[in-house]
């Protein structure tokens, strides 16, 4: 069956239709008020009137295939935008995997180079023994200072840790130093004025040491003096924070004495000008 063959109905009723348009046209030009003007209404059927001479001399034309085409060339340029979008993120993660690998790459070769540099540096660098000894004086050489110095070390052996360079001995004895400035500043924030009378008491005889009567009637002065600050309190009690602080110690003959760690914390108050008349 040809289908190209000519429907004369179809025809007939367009080509009544486009005369119709065409006197509706004629009419609203010439007749209507005010003649000669051109509206939107006039506009509207010109354009119908073209269509349908277009659609009668073209067979593929026609007013839904315009709408038709004009949709698919909509959703053509989605399309084209949305693949235009994955292809730039495409690209940029491409870009960036690629920088990534070659910064990488630097990374290793200049941090390589420069650690191997850094230890051949080490190894021949020359030593100034004075400027040693100075940062190692800042910290005064005291027994208490040695002390800690050594469990320090004591410390980093456990650990199978090496500090067998000068710089080394010097960090090791400031650390020494801090913390024992840590341990004193907790030390006084916490202790009683009148423990610390007792303990300048203990350092003024200190190879003497007092007994531990002489002590206790220390204690019961304190007691009567603040009864409702210490009414709950002992000797034993009262004692403890210097005992647990190693600021004096007991020997077997029941005597007490000041110890090392007593007498470097009475020379850091004074040195640092800490004040010495804390409440009780």
């Amino acid at each position: 069956m040809n289908s190209d063959k000519p429907n004369y109905f179809v025809r007939t009723l367009i080509v009544i239709l486009a005369i119709g348009i065409a006197v509706l046209i004629c009419f609203n030009f010439f007749k209507a008020e005010p003649k000669g003007e051109i509206g939107s209404g006039l506009i509207v059927l010109i354009s119908f009137l073209i269509v349908l001479v277009l659609a009668e001399s073209f067979d593929n034309f026609s007013v839904g295939k315009l709408i038709s085409l004009s949709r698919k060339v909509e959703k053509k340029q989605q399309e084209n935008n949305q693949l235009e979008k994955k292809n730039t993120e495409l690209i940029n993660q491409l870009i960036s995997v690629t920088n990534n690998q070659s910064q990488s790459q630097s990374h290793t070769s200049v941090y390589g180079d420069y650690y191997a540099d850094m230890k051949k540096g080490s190894q021949s660098m020359e030593v100034d023994n004075d400027q040693v000894q100075e940062l190692l004086d800042v910290i005064e050489d005291t027994p208490l200072i040695n002390e800690q110095v050594g469990l320090i070390r004591a410390d980093l052996d456990e650990r199978n840790l090496p500090y067998d360079t000068p710089t080394d001995e010097i960090l090791i004895k400031h650390l020494a130093g801090t913390q024992i400035a840590l341990q004193f500043e907790v030390t006084h924030n916490l202790i009683f004025g009148s423990q610390l009378s007792l303990l300048k008491e203990l350092n003024s005889i200190k190879h003497d040491g007092l007994t531990m009567l002489s002590v206790e009637s220390y204690i019961d002065k304190v007691f009567k003096q603040f009864p409702n600050a210490f009414k709950d309190w002992d000797s034993e009690k009262y004692l403890y924070f210097l005992f647990s602080h190693v600021l004096i110690l007991k020997t077997d003959k029941g005597k007490i004495y000041i110890t090392k760690r007593g007498v470097e914390f009475l020379s850091w108050i004074v040195r640092n000008g800490k004040r010495e008349d804390n409440p009780l």
